[in-house]
């Protein structure tokens, strides 16, 4: 019966959200309760759009949480490492140039915009699974409801009970993030 609460009606917009079904779907290969024993680490984080509140990850920042958006407009972004005003653009803004819309205070921090996704979507796995730094900003560019899933909670509470899960679900975030 509790299974059935957290799953049906606690996380039910996040377990079953298309956009979070290659993450969800890893885990039931390997137990059919796996969105249940997920759920139970998923901490509510709110993000505003603003200069103190915007950063979910930072570029070249250890990564310690997995984010699943359920609200709100994020984007990817990356450090242009050059001056926004005048000046040559470097090869890595030449590649983004004109993607999307960046925010005036990231701008005059040199940073850019690559990508901008409205809604539902979920970023962090791979820099977890991968014991990697991030390699982008993630941002909120409107106020973001998401849920966290902690890598402390991750690798101690899950990855435990699943042997092999986690060679499966890196594959699966390294096939997205490319």
């Amino acid at each position: 019966m509790k299974e059935l609460i957290v799953t049906d009606f606690l996380f039910k917009d996040i377990l079953e959200q298309p956009a979070y079904k290659v993450f969800i779907r890893g885990g039931q290969a390997f137990d059919s309760k796996f969105p249940y024993e997920i759920s139970l680490g998923f901490i509510p984080r709110l993000f505003e759009s603003t200069v103190n509140d915007r950063y979910m990850i930072e570029e070249e920042a250890d990564c310690t949480e997995i984010y699943f958006v359920t609200h709100g407009t994020w984007g990817v972004a990356f450090n242009a490492f050059s001056p926004t005003e005048g000046g040559d653009k470097t090869e890595r803004e030449l590649l983004f140039d004109g993607l999307s819309e960046t925010p005036e205070d990231m701008q005059k921090s040199g940073r850019k915009l690559a990508k901008t996704t409205v809604g539902h979507g979920y970023f962090g796995d791979y820099y977890i699974l991968s014991s990697r730094r991030s390699q982008f900003h993630y941002v909120a560019l409107t106020s973001c409801e998401t849920f966290a899933l902690p890598k402390r909670f991750l690798f101690n509470e899950i990855l435990t009970k699943f042997p092999g899960l986690h060679q499966e679900l890196l594959a699966d975030s390294f096939f997205r993030y490319q």
